[in-house]
């Protein structure tokens, strides 16, 4: 048996006894807890589609409960008339297309060096932020 396994099978004696147990369990509890926000939180930083996906997710949540989408709209104080126009706002790809035929080569520049630095700060997160190398690039 596992350690693990070894205190849940054993009971606690005393008073003493029984507060360590449970300072034990909240630990272990805590140590899950944190495991999935950090599994979460690399999922969030490396999937581009991350958001869209999670409100998907949101909506479908909704959906089998029950709610109707309108419903939703109406508890979190949003109206339905600004999530109607929201796809009217979003750009086709035959737009895009277009809006890259008239882009001259100076404004591509631009954005691919932008999109470059934006890629370079994503990559310099967390602990890798105090190495070496990222206070040089600062």
């Amino acid at each position: 048996m596992s350690e693990v396994d070894e205190e849940v099978v054993r009971k606690p004696s005393n008073d003493i006894d029984s507060r360590l147990f449970n300072l034990r369990m909240k630990i272990n509890q805590g140590r899950k807890a944190n495991t999935a926000e950090v599994q979460e939180e690399y999922k969030r930083f490396t999937d581009p589609k991350y958001e869209q996906k999670a409100m998907k997710k949101r909506y479908q949540e909704k959906l089998s409960a029950g709610n109707k989408p309108s419903d939703s709209l109406e508890e979190t104080g949003q109206s339905s008339v600004a999530n109607i126009s929201a796809p009217v706002q979003q750009s086709t790809s035959k737009d895009t297309q277009a809006e890259l035929l008239s882009q001259t080569a100076e404004q591509a520049e631009r954005a691919r060096e932008k999109a470059q630095r934006k890629a370079d700060n994503m990559s310099t997160f967390g602990w890798q932020a105090f190495t070496v190398e990222a206070s040089y690039k600062a």
